[in-house]
């Protein structure tokens, strides 16, 4: 009987550990796929501030509340239609970023709906992000495969 459990626990081991990484490898996919299109066919242009708000967070009693922060803005494609959209800001860029002023973004020219502001200034951070998920994918799926096809 004890023979049986071992390897049995090691099978659905081995299954919840892919199981695991292929969510993980779905994430990944995913946002890399959705950072990708804007990197590496994104038009960059300038938008206009239409908009800036915050709103707290967390608990309003506390005594260090926390805030988010959000810009509008809205851009004109060179055929004329006007795109926008509110993005979650850092207080820095929130600061910076008064009414009418220009900010840059990227729109994938196929659909510009699908625009955010400009973040290619961490291309290289956001990149390096991607590499140790993809390892963990990679050891997920070995791990995994070998728990299930030696027990």
């Amino acid at each position: 009987m004890k023979e049986r459990i071992g390897p049995a626990l090691q099978k659905i081991a081995g299954g919840l550990i892919l199981a695991i990484t292929l969510i993980l490898a779905t994430f990944v996919a995913f946002n890399l796929v959705k950072d990708g299109s804007l990197w590496v066919f994104g038009t960059k242009t300038a938008a206009i501030v239409t908009d800036r708000r915050y709103e707290m967070v967390g608990d309003p009693k506390s005594t260090q509340p926390q805030f988010r922060y959000y810009v509008s803005y809205q851009f004109t494609t060179p055929d004329g239609k006007t795109y926008g959209r509110a993005s979650k800001v850092d207080v820095i860029e929130w600061s910076r970023s008064n009414l009418g002023w220009k900010v840059p973004v990227a729109y994938f020219p196929l659909y510009p709906a699908y625009n955010r502001l400009d973040d290619s200034r961490y291309v290289p951070f956001l990149a390096c992000l991607y590499v140790p998920l993809l390892v963990l994918v990679l050891v997920g799926y070995k791990v995994g495969g070998y728990l299930v096809q030696s027990s």
